[in-house]
């Protein structure tokens, strides 16, 4: 997503959530982006079609009118942020453009800092953003979230302006992780976007090695780094969600859903079931009809 930050940028939503283990919320949208900032535990997420695994330190930003559904979670709590601000399709420039000299990031960022001296004219307020930026690289998100949490909207509309400036601030910073981490993220996302349209196949770390042209090893470093799991996990994970969701939404028996999912063995399917929700699949049926 990408936002031009010299306009305003509106909050007209803030909270704090816990969700104990288990499976909440059916698919919705709303008309303001969401941001969400996952504080501990883990949960999958919908979002327009693909599931995104979200844990500690992770942030995911929700489109308005962009459909979204949270699935089954291990217990977490999350910061939400509703907000509203200029969406524009204008890529940003990061100064490359501007100005040839300063082609790295430090430099960038001094410019930056001191641009009213160096009579820069032409800075670009576009920042962009994905959708899922994980392991942010300081905890300097999760401490903007705080001091919002400890303003009193009630006191004064001063109050409501500066929560409106920590939202922008927070969409700056995490404009700058995105950079920071844009080829890393790059390759990983593509991977993230194969697996997630093919996890009902027959797929495996060795064909997504193949696939991609890079290293069983590299993939798997990726996964643990950036994900906290490997990729069978990753993908276990995914079919079982796409599982909790036919259970609740179709009539399909459960050995079709198994195969829906892309287990070919029924009983493995129904032991990874139990395993992580600590039920079977027709119990969870049951409680959630």
């Amino acid at each position: 997503m990408r936002f031009d930050l010299d306009k305003p940028v509106y909050v007209n939503m803030f909270g704090k959530y816990t969700q104990t283990i288990g499976y909440w919320a059916k698919k919705h949208s709303i008309t303001s982006n969401l941001m969400i900032y996952v504080i501990d535990g883990s949960f999958n997420m919908i979002i327009d079609d693909t599931v995104y695994h979200a844990e500690q330190g992770d942030v995911l930003l929700i489109p308005a009118n962009v459909v979204y559904q949270p699935l089954e979670c291990d217990g977490t709590s999350y910061y939400f942020l509703h907000f509203i601000a200029s969406a524009t399709d204008k890529p940003p420039a990061f100064f490359h453009n501007v100005i040839s000299a300063f082609s790295d990031y430090s430099a960038i960022g001094y410019l930056y800092s001191y641009y009213g001296y160096q009579g820069l004219k032409n800075y670009d307020s576009v920042v962009e953003i994905q959708t899922h930026i994980k392991n942010m690289t300081s905890n300097k998100i999760e401490e903007l979230f705080k001091r919002i949490a400890q303003i009193n909207i009630w006191n004064n509309n001063s109050e409501k302006l500066l929560i409106d400036n920590i939202a922008r601030e927070i969409l700056i910073c995490l404009n700058e992780d995105f950079i920071k981490n844009s080829e890393t993220n790059s390759t990983l996302q593509k991977i993230l976007l194969y697996i997630n349209h093919n996890f009902s196949k027959d797929i495996s770390l060795c064909q997504i090695s193949e696939t991609f042209g890079i290293s069983k090893s590299y993939v798997t470093k990726l996964f643990r780094t950036y994900i906290g799991m490997g990729t069978t996990d990753y993908i276990n994970n995914l079919r079982l969600s796409y599982a909790c969701e036919k259970l609740i939404s179709s009539n399909s028996t459960i050995g079709e859903i198994s195969n829906l999912a892309g287990f070919s063995n029924q009983y493995y399917f129904n032991r990874l079931f139990r395993c992580k929700y600590g039920i079977t699949p027709k119990e969870f049926r049951k409680s959630n009809t």
